[in-house]
């Protein structure tokens, strides 16, 4: 059963990824502010997916080139800013609990900021934009 839903969120996602392009993220968008945005791992863990979405939407895509976050590492993404400045990321911690082992932070805005630094203490899990 476990592995039924791990495949099907995985052909969701391979869905979602060719179905919806960071360069153009919402249908309103008439702005062209194409920026480069980079998320910073300093959790002390690793994590197993990353989607973003903007927050007046419920279609996420899924960042991450590879399977693993790991702790220490960046990942750069270009998107397309457009009208929507908030945003919502979702942190994969438990790539076997898809539907509930993740951290989520949301209406984030994006205005004007370059980097999301994300960090871990016990079970409190933050962040700080530059």
């Amino acid at each position: 059963m476990n592995k039924l839903k791990n495949l099907s969120f995985l052909l969701a996602l391979m869905l979602m990824v060719t179905s919806f392009s960071f360069t153009s993220c919402s249908d309103d968008d008439d702005d062209d502010t194409t920026t480069k945005f980079t998320i910073v791992n300093e959790s002390g863990r690793d994590f197993y997916g990353i989607m973003m979405s903007p927050s007046s939407q419920s279609t996420w895509s899924d960042i991450l080139e590879k399977d693993t976050f790991e702790d220490g590492s960046s990942v750069v993404i270009t998107f397309n800013f457009g009208k929507s400045q908030k945003w919502d990321i979702r942190l994969f911690e438990d790539k076997d609990d898809i539907d509930n082992g993740y951290i989520e932070f949301t209406n984030l805005d994006l205005t004007g900021r370059t980097k999301l630094k994300i960090y871990k203490k016990g079970s409190e899990t933050w962040y700080s934009l530059e």
